[in-house]
């Protein structure tokens, strides 16, 4: 009670509260005008971030924060073969599965495909939602057939899926990453399983703004049977200029080589994207991603 009046404390630190917590990056009041403040974000990282105003900036609370990690079950990918293009739709196992019909072979094997279950990549097309679709079927011929069965109910309405072929790059896991200071820096930690052939199988960290990319790691892998892998990129002084610690395509990213430090052009002044993805180069080989996780100094 203060001069007969009951003081809501609740109430005022639910208040207090709600102005030091905002949902976005660019909800964030201007540093300038509130330094020393300390807020909290809630959507960027993987647990929100805590921040704090100095020097005209807003910093992180504690240097860095942990931007993202892969979470559910790894997917197996494939890609069907160049030639599986043009398709067409059809029910299968009376509706409950989705057969995918080209108009030129899949080189791919029942057996390969089925077991384990592998899963094909489709980044669009009307009715489909991207990401990765797991295969039950490659009914015969293998190899020369043109026909798989997806996990997915058939859809009178579903037109034609934009399906990952050779070389394609594909997203495993995507980070948005809120504006960046001249000095930013990631640290990536990936890990993957793969199958042991001569077909390249390359994992890719990709750092974009819609329009310039650096594939800060692209390393080409052929008879390995997995890889855990380590990437910085820093912004080099710079909001639009990226260098990593070494050549994309060395190894698993430490140690030393010949070739020069990957640079990069990427605007990361109003916000950008990490992707953690790969290539395949051709069919009957899967790559899986089975460890993502993504620092961010600010």
């Amino acid at each position: 009670m203060f001069g007969g009046t009951q003081f809501n404390l609740t109430g005022w630190l639910g208040k207090l509260n709600s102005s030091l917590i905002v949902d976005n990056w660019t909800d964030l009041p201007t540093a300038a005008l509130n330094p020393g403040k300390f807020m909290r974000v809630r959507n960027v990282g993987y647990a929100g971030a805590d921040v704090v105003a100095r020097n005209d900036e807003w910093y992180f609370r504690n240097g860095e924060i942990v931007l993202g990690i892969m979470t559910g079950v790894p997917k197996a990918w494939i890609v069907p073969a160049a030639t599986f293009t043009g398709y067409t739709l059809s029910s299968a196992a009376g509706g409950n599965r989705t057969l995918i019909t080209a108009g030129g072979a899949h080189g791919l094997t029942n057996a390969f495909a089925t077991t384990p279950t592998k899963s094909i990549y489709v980044s669009g097309g009307a009715g489909w939602i991207p990401g990765f679709y797991d295969i039950t079927a490659i009914p015969a011929p293998d190899s020369t057939g043109t026909s798989i069965e997806i996990n997915l109910s058939y859809d009178p309405g579903r037109l034609a899926p934009i399906i990952a072929l050779p070389n394609d790059f594909v997203p495993f896991l995507s980070l948005s990453v809120p504006p960046l200071l001249d000095n930013s820096c990631f640290s990536v930690i990936t890990g993957y399983d793969y199958t042991n052939s001569a077909v390249s199988k390359t994992p890719i960290v990709r750092l974009t703004d819609g329009v310039n990319n650096m594939d800060a790691f692209a390393s080409g892998i052929t008879t390995q049977d997995s890889g855990s892998y380590i990437t910085t990129i820093r912004n080099k002084g710079s909001k639009t200029a990226q260098i990593n610690a070494m050549a994309a395509g060395h190894g698993i990213g430490v140690g030393s080589t010949a070739l020069p430090a990957t640079a990069g052009t990427v605007n990361t002044a109003s916000g950008s994207t990490l992707i953690i993805g790969g290539k395949l180069s051709a069919a009957m080989a899967f790559m899986r991603p089975n460890l993502a996780i993504v620092r961010l100094a600010r």
